[in-house]
Parts: structure tokens; sequence; C-alpha cells
């Protein structure tokens, strides 16, 4: 199961799922109640070639837009264009003095998170790029929250996007 938003590329609203047999095996057997997420129901109606309910049409067609860019790519070249960009956030972050979340032999190739530190704050930090570079920043969730502040490069990120973040980090009030 994954959403649009995701590795996708293309803006939140779509859900996709794929069922293996075993599953599907699964559904019918079971005494659940469904009404809203009817698997069989998405079933027949993708046999009729149409959703049950009415679609987000616009994600539908970000999607299309989305699937032909990586097609013209290529899987492979997405992977390696998101790995370069992450390698050189989490060198830029680490040139600017600033500690990266977690370790950065278990960073992820789709968003770096850094520690904000401690004379720092979080909220200031996101207020500032927002406000004053038009830059916007995940904060941290949950535990971490407030505590450090995630770049996002999954997608369309360009090499000079990137840069602006890590110029706008370097101007920071909270961090010069």
């Amino acid at each position: 199961a994954t959403a649009s938003q995701k590795g996708w590329m293309t803006p939140p609203g779509l859900s996709f799922i794929s069922f293996s047999e075993e599953a599907w095996k699964a559904y019918e057997y079971s005494t659940m109640p469904k009404y809203y997420f009817d698997m069989g129901q998405y079933r027949r109606y993708y046999e009729k070639g149409q959703p049950p309910y009415t679609p987000s049409l616009s994600t539908y067609f970000a999607l299309d837009l989305a699937l032909e860019k990586i097609i013209s790519e290529g899987i492979d070249s997405m992977y390696d264009r998101h790995e370069y960009i992450a390698e050189m956030t989490r060198t830029g972050i680490s040139a600017i003095g600033l500690e990266l979340f977690p370790e950065k032999n278990v960073a992820s190739n789709t968003v770096t998170a850094v520690r904000v530190p401690e004379s720092g704050s979080c909220s200031e930090l996101l207020s500032y790029l927002s406000k004053e570079k038009g830059i916007i920043l995940g904060g941290g969730q949950g535990p971490v929250e407030g505590k450090i502040f995630r770049i996002g490069h999954m997608g369309y990120v360009d090499i000079s996007e990137i840069q602006e973040v890590l110029d706008a980090l370097k101007s920071a009030p909270q961090f010069v």
C-alpha cells in the first residue's frame, strides 16, 4: 500500500494497494463488515474499467504526468538522482555545522532530518525560512517534535532547490 504523495511525485489524494492471491482468499473468508473500503467492490468496478466512487480526477491526471516523467527518466536514473541529491544535502548540512538525524549510514535518500542545535528554536527557524525565504521545511513529529527539521528531496527536486535551502540555512539568525 502506498499513497500518491510518496514516491509517485504526485499531490496527496490517491491510495494504491496490491492484493496477492492469498489476500483475496483471506478477503473471501473474512466475516468482517465491509463498506467504505470493500476490496471486492473495487475489484468488480475495476473489471468494468471504473472506480466505485468519484475519483480525484485532477490527481489522476497528475499521476499520469508523473508516470510519464518516471518512464522518461528511467527508474534507475531516478534512484541515482535521489541518491545524489540526498548526499549533496547531507554534505551541505554537515558543512554548515549541523548534525544529521539519524546517523548518515542509515539516512534516507528521500528526506534528510537535521537536529536543531540546543541554542536554536525549530519553530523560529521554520518560521524564518517560510516568511523570509519562501522555503517550507517539515518539522519533527512525535518525540522529535521541536528537535529536528526535515528537508525533503524525493520527487522532482532540483539541485538548485537544495542549494537554495542550504544557503537559507546559512543565513538563518539561529545559526549565524
